[in-house]
């Protein structure tokens, strides 16, 4: 079983291969003006949509690991293990970094190219250590999917890697929340 550190550094080392994945689709699928152009944040109605999202899908899921039972939504406790005693600025770095990287390659390349119920599918598979979680499943394949509506609807990268990044850091301090009450 990996430490915290070495969980961490292999998180960061999977998002820059995908970034990397991301930058060669990116590369081959757009033109430079059409690249930009999905990187224009599209006003802040749109920002806003993206934090509501964010705040809805993280309440769903404080609401799941405090109503369901622990062995329905319990990942192996990995997260908690990545962001337990993380401060806040590298728990805020980690989350728009696997925000950033896993938006730009789903959206921005894949869904292009296969469409949101597909790149959902897909980024559902991905997450494989949720296997034989189907609650945790039906969770990434939902919100894989809202986040690829938001891209749909606005064209830009920003809203669902603002909605990516923020459902992430929303959890970790959740869960860095709950790891302190219970060491006290």
């Amino acid at each position: 079983m990996f430490d915290e550190r070495t969980l961490r550094k292999h998180l960061y080392f999977t998002q820059v291969v995908v970034a990397l994945i991301a930058m060669a689709g990116s590369i081959f699928l757009y033109e430079w003006p059409e690249f930009v152009a999905i990187l224009q944040m599209p006003g802040w109605q749109s920002f806003l949509m993206a934090i509501v999202v964010a705040a809805l899908v993280a309440a769903i899921g404080f609401l799941m690991d405090r109503w369901l039972p622990h062995h329905w939504t319990d990942d192996g406790e990995i997260n908690k293990r990545i962001f337990q005693g993380l401060p806040l600025l590298p728990t805020a770095a980690l989350c728009l970094s696997i925000g950033a990287a896993e938006e730009w390659l789903f959206r921005g390349v894949v869904q292009p190219l296969i469409g949101n119920v597909w790149t959902s599918l897909v980024f559902t598979v991905i997450h494989f250590r949720y296997f034989g979680k189907p609650v945790l499943l039906i969770s990434v394949f939902v919100t894989s999917y809202v986040l690829g509506m938001l891209f749909d609807q606005t064209g830009s990268l920003i809203p669902p890697i603002t909605a990516h990044a923020l459902i992430n850091f929303f959890s970790a301090i959740l869960m860095q929340k709950e790891y302190r009450r219970k060491n006290r």
